[in-house]
């Protein structure tokens, strides 16, 4: 089937319209289950960072908060410690207090007698009469709003009684007076606060007490002999950070996401310590389980655990609150904040992202839809453009298809008469290539006619002239070949000359090498002593320089001894100020007892710096004394530098004479050897010349040869022409 100029145009135009309409729908099928797999798994990213985000903050928050409160309750204990110190504490071994202890770990109670506590003149006493105020710890609780408690030992192990406390009973009584801090729990671990409190240092950490978490910070306090004899501590209940707890509340994961805490350890663990609205703080949720039967709880517990310090771990599994028709798939990040002992979690629910999946979709299928009708509409309109084109490109293609059989078949005069046909005013007329095509085709024709004409008149005056070049080729090759033998000749002869040359002006060029050779061997030595002249000359250079800095070093050395001078006169100074400061200080009686020691020590640094300013004046004499010494060496040292230059002068004058006479003999070598070797350059290039023109000759006798060949083709090509040219049937 053969396929036509306009129907190739349409299928081109229709294929690269639909072909890519094509591959955008195949491909965006193909991406189509990929890509919403891709948009699922960056829409749980974002969950997950998000969840983590919230985890992250919230621990930072309590971070925060807890370094507050830190700071908070060191500063409350000093200012405890002060009142305590000012209120006067006492133990009277002496006499004793029965008291009835209880083990706050095990609940066991015994009677014990205990030294009696005095604060301010008042006995601390198991049984305080309702309403009586407490000396220091009431003051803390008012001032201060802390939880303030007073312990004092109870055997030589440590276990620490609470004998003074401002945390009230709800019937208003003081919470817990008499229960003691054992020094072992019942783990068999060590209480943390007891050991560092018995060595004297402070303890400060989370505690769980009276039912609640707390920050607290214990104290040492000691007897008149130093040994320690009980503790004062102070603490916040974590639970009474509203703010925290309900920023906690407030934060909306997502769209119904929350927040949460969980208690990790001890009496708490597994308990809401902070929920969803609070509605269910303080609720056990250890043994809960998801809509998988899987014991969640547990596992988030141990992960947080598990996991480096501040570090957020993930889990996902189906939940249902309270309330709610069926349980969601959720996601959740957590992290442990181990001064709390607060297990910090924020989760998400799949549905509340999943509007956001769904409206990807649909985005998408209403993207396929449009692409899909866009595409079809541009073909439909492709189509109409292509076929009205390929109607328009075609027609005048066929015109110039029919001309140019004509030409090829000879018939030029019809040719031309098909082409006057369509002439402007006469026929069609294209507006675009297609007229340049056919007037490039009128003017092919025109020029053919007029060639063909000249091609029939030129071919006579060829072959004559072809026959007349040919006799006399004939003639001038006998020439070239008389003219040959006789260049052979000259060229030998030339030949000898040159190599004479050559020999003479290699001997001249040896005699010029061996005196410039001379010559270069004295200059080397001329160098070498004014190398040797100059280098004196810098070492005079650099004695001078070296002199001028031992004189800048004497006198920056005599600013040192000004400067220590003054450093001595200062220290007298500051000795007279401070023994006045101590002569003041003990008229201040016990008042300046502080100042006093200052007084002493700023006077033994004193004394101290006198002591240094003394030494460094001797080593700065020493010093200067030696800068002298140096100087006038270098003095002597310039000295011989000197005439030693002069003498080295005196002998490069003399070598430099020598030189010059050698070098006056050089130049005349060079104008023997330059003569030399112009006749030798001359002699060479007759040589050349003879055995070109010889090249010559035979090249020419070559070239004529050919030239006789060319000739006689020449004249049978014309005879083809006219062979050819009578072919066509042109005007003329």
């Amino acid at each position: 089937m053969k396929l036509t100029l306009k129907k190739k145009i349409i299928g081109l135009v229709c294929a690269s319209a639909l072909l890519p309409l094509l591959v955008t729908v195949v491909v965006s099928l193909a991406l189509e289950g990929g890509m919403e797999r891709r948009i699922d798994k960056e829409l749980d990213i974002l969950a997950m960072e998000n969840v983590s985000h919230i985890a992250k903050d919230f621990h930072a928050l309590c971070q925060a908060t807890n370094e507050m409160l830190e700071n908070h309750l060191a500063q409350t204990s000093t200012a405890s410690l002060t009142l305590l110190d000012q209120a006067g504490f006492a133990m009277d071994p002496k006499s004793t207090t029965t008291w009835e202890v209880v083990n706050e770990n095990t609940g066991t109670k015994e009677t014990v007698q205990l030294p009696q506590v005095t604060i301010g003149g008042q006995v601390l006493s198991p049984t305080p009469k309702p309403g009586e105020s407490v000396p220091v710890v009431d003051t803390v609780g008012k001032l201060l709003a802390v939880a303030c408690s007073i312990y004092v030992r109870l055997d030589e192990s440590g276990n620490m009684v609470r004998v003074a406390t401002n945390i009230l009973s709800p019937d208003g009584s003081r919470s817990g007076l008499g229960s003691y801090i054992p020094v072992q729990q019942i783990d068999g671990a060590a209480t943390p606060m007891i050991a560092p409190v018995l060595q004297g240092q402070p303890w400060s950490g989370h505690v769980y007490l009276h039912g609640g978490d707390w920050l607290v910070r214990y104290d040492p306090l000691r007897d008149a002999t130093g040994r320690v004899s009980g503790m004062i501590g102070v603490g916040l209940k974590i639970e009474a950070m509203s703010a925290l707890r309900q920023a906690i509340k407030d934060t909306v994961v997502g769209k119904t996401g929350y927040v949460w805490v969980l208690g990790a350890k001890g009496e708490d663990r597994g308990r809401y310590l902070v929920s969803r609205e609070g509605e269910r703080d303080g609720d056990d949720v250890w043994e809960a389980k998801d809509a998988n039967g899987q014991p969640f709880v547990q596992n988030v517990i141990r992960q947080a655990l598990s996991a480096a310090p501040g570090e957020v771990s993930f889990i996902s599994y189906p939940w249902q609150n309270p309330g709610e028709a069926s349980p969601r798939e959720k996601i959740s990040a957590f992290t442990y904040f181990a001064p709390w002992d607060w297990v910090i979690g924020a989760g998400t629910y799949e549905d509340d992202y999943r509007d956001a999946k769904l409206e990807v979709r649909a985005a998408r299928h209403a993207q396929m839809t449009y692409v899909t009708a866009g595409g079809v509409a541009i073909l439909v309109l492709v189509l109409i453009t292509a076929v009205l084109m390929g109607i328009r490109l075609s027609r005048p293609i066929r015109l110039a298809t029919t001309l140019a059989r004509r030409v090829a078949d000879g018939d030029l005069a019809g040719a031309e008469a098909a082409l006057a046909a369509i002439e402007p005013g006469r026929g069609a007329r294209f507006a675009d290539e297609s007229d340049d095509l056919l007037a490039a085709l009128t003017t092919m024709v025109g020029q053919l006619n007029s060639l063909l004409a000249q091609v029939r008149s030129s071919g006579i005056q060829v072959t004559s002239s072809a026959t007349e070049i040919a006799a006399s080729a004939r003639q001038l090759e006998g020439s070239v070949n008389d003219q040959t033998g006789a260049t052979s000749e000259v060229t030998a002869t030339t030949r000898q000359i040159a190599a004479t040359a050559h020999e003479l002006a290699k001997t001249v060029e040896d005699v010029g090498v061996s005196a410039a050779s001379t010559a270069d061997m004295a200059d080397a030595g001329l160098s070498g002593l004014t190398g040797i002249e100059a280098t004196m000359a810098e070492l005079m250079g650099a004695t001078g320089q070296i002199a001028e800095k031992l004189k800048v070093i004497s006198q920056r050395a005599e600013a040192i001894t000004q400067v220590v001078g003054t450093m001595g006169k200062v220290a007298n100074q500051t000795n007279l100020l401070s023994l006045n400061a101590a002569i003041e200080a003990e008229k201040a009686g016990e008042l300046g007892l502080g100042f006093s020691v200052v007084a002493r020590e700023i006077r033994r640094l004193a004394d101290q710096t006198g002591v240094a300013a003394k030494d460094i004046g001797e080593l700065v004499r020493d010093m200067q004394s030696a800068v002298r010494d140096g100087v006038a060496a270098m003095d002597a040292f310039g000295s011989q530098v000197k005439n030693g230059a002069g003498t080295v002068g005196a002998i490069g004058g003399d070598l430099r004479r020598v030189i010059e006479a050698i070098r006056e003999l050089t130049p005349r070598f060079s104008e023997v050897s330059e003569s030399v070797q112009l006749q030798s350059h001359g002699a060479d290039q007759i040589s050349q010349a003879m055995v070109q023109l010889s090249d010559t000759a035979t090249a020419t006798r070559e070239s004529l040869t050919e030239f006789k060949r060319a000739a006689e083709q020449l004249s049978e090509a014309v005879s083809g022409l006219h062979a050819e040219v009578a072919r066509f049937n042109a005007k003329g």
